[in-house]
């Protein structure tokens, strides 16, 4: 597998969470993943695997982009230590494009401007990479959305994927902006937003065979699951999860054939209705009777934006969000229900 070179923070900011050299990095999460400002959102966290240990990585915002941090994570002893690398497979994040316009050595065309933004990621099993980036079409003045595909071992590109084509079926078109993407042994999964409460998940082969948009099962209107307040994730190396809003049911496919695994949360909503759970579903700003909003803060609002990982047993491990970042659940692997809580050690002030 080709070894990333430690990533460069992009700012002062960011350095700050940087152990001078021969000091250990510091076995807890630093005030500042839990700060906030007018013109910045908290940093994003990620929980993956690296060499199979459960990993959380945090990502700054438009103002501090990069990798602001990783912390391995032993789940028994509740602990955090110095991860074996500082990313996470087959998860993309954000990179400042070099001043030839690349990546560690991956170049797309047109190329783009140094210190531009791009989204890439390696693949989990390390064979290739992919980049999103802008692809100009031929005899037109405009450029699209694609993703670059490279071997690793030769830095080649090997085929460029356009996320919208008119040649291809609707279905695999992805309509909304693509915001990241997961590359899960040799299938890619782009995730998508809109100005809505619409976020949906496209996959496609590194071939550029297209696979299209993951719907719900059952349904034939072609409206694709929804992650929004939900969550999606890669839950190992062959495989992804699919939360709907506030972890009520989770779809995971398999990236090697597409099989896909079902479960429900049996988890009451009372007194909540099945209005009052719609409008739950799309809208932050929702103001129900007091029981149902407590009901919703028990039970629904910690799993809104999980990002869940399967442990050896079968169960989950997720972080959470909201008033519970920077906590745990463990989550049974067929109910879903919470077994426990993990609070995660934070830093002095």
């Amino acid at each position: 597998m080709t070894m990333l070179r430690p990533i460069v923070f992009a700012s002062l900011f960011a350095a700050l969470l940087t152990p001078a050299p021969g000091q250990a990095e510091p076995a807890c999460l630093p005030p500042s993943l839990f700060q906030h400002d007018d013109n910045a959102t908290e940093p994003t966290l990620d929980l993956g695997l690296i060499a199979s240990v459960p990993t959380l990585c945090a990502y700054g915002d438009w103002r501090y982009t990069g990798l602001r941090g990783c912390w391995a994570i032993d789940l028994a002893a509740g602990t955090l230590s110095v991860p074996a690398a500082a990313s996470l497979p087959g998860h993309s994040q954000q990179r400042k494009a070099g001043a030839d316009g690349c990546i560690e050595g991956y170049c797309i065309v047109p190329k783009p401007d140094a210190d531009e933004l791009l989204t890439w990621a390696v693949s989990t099993d390390g064979a290739h990479a992919a980049i999103l980036g802008e692809r100009a079409l031929p005899g037109e003045m405009r450029v699209e959305e694609a993703l670059y595909i490279f071997d690793t071992r030769t830095k080649t590109q090997t085929v460029a994927i356009p996320l919208l084509s008119n040649k291809e079926p609707d279905s695999t078109n992805v309509g909304n902006s693509p915001v990241k993407f997961y590359y899960a042994g040799d299938t890619i999964y782009v995730v998508g937003t809109d100005a809505g409460p619409n976020i949906k998940v496209w996959s496609f082969k590194e071939d550029g065979k297209r696979l299209g948009l993951i719907t719900e099962t059952g349904k034939a209107d072609g409206s694709g699951f929804s992650v929004f307040k939900g969550g999606v994730n890669l839950i190992d190396d062959t495989h992804i999860a699919l939360a709907s809003a506030g972890l009520r049911t989770m779809l995971v496919l398999s990236a090697s054939d597409g099989t896909r695994q079902e479960r429900a949360r049996r988890v009451s909503q009372a007194p909540c209705t099945g209005q009052d759970m719609a409008i739950f579903n799309l809208d932050e700003s929702y103001v129900l009777s007091k029981g149902c909003m407590k009901t919703l803060a028990k039970s629904f609002e910690p799993y809104i934006d999980l990002v869940p990982l399967r442990l050896p047993s079968g169960d989950f491990v997720a972080a959470l969000s909201g008033k519970s970042r920077g906590s745990l659940a463990i989550l049974d692997g067929k109910t879903l229900t919470e077994k426990r809580r993990l609070e995660l050690p934070r830093c002095a002030k």
